[in-house]
């Protein structure tokens, strides 16, 4: 396997072409183990194979940090925050808000 293009952020990851992936998929889901294998088409980068672990990695920097606010649990510098970013009246008044 090769590896991808340096001039993406893909630099380092194995490269595949795509018309090779199909001859070679044990391979690359091997590989995928040790970080993604970017898949090819007309040398561009199109597609990646990721190992279970990575994804979930992925998905919970994605989402696992995630908090729900309700004003029953949000704090005096969150309702500060919020609050400081709602319209003057002066804004109000100039219609630009009734969108």
């Amino acid at each position: 396997m090769g590896t991808a293009e340096a001039d993406h952020s893909y630099a380092g990851f194995a490269a595949v072409r795509l018309t090779d992936a199909h001859n070679r998929l044990g391979r690359i889901i091997d590989e995928s183990q040790r970080g993604p294998v970017i898949l090819q088409k007309h040398q561009r980068p199109h597609a990646a194979v990721v190992s279970m672990h990575f994804l979930e990695q992925a998905l919970d920097a994605l989402h696992g940090h995630r908090q729900v606010i309700t004003p029953e649990t949000m704090t005096n510098e969150q309702k500060a925050d919020l609050e400081a970013g709602w319209p003057s009246d002066a804004e109000l008044t100039s219609d630009r808000w009734n969108d």
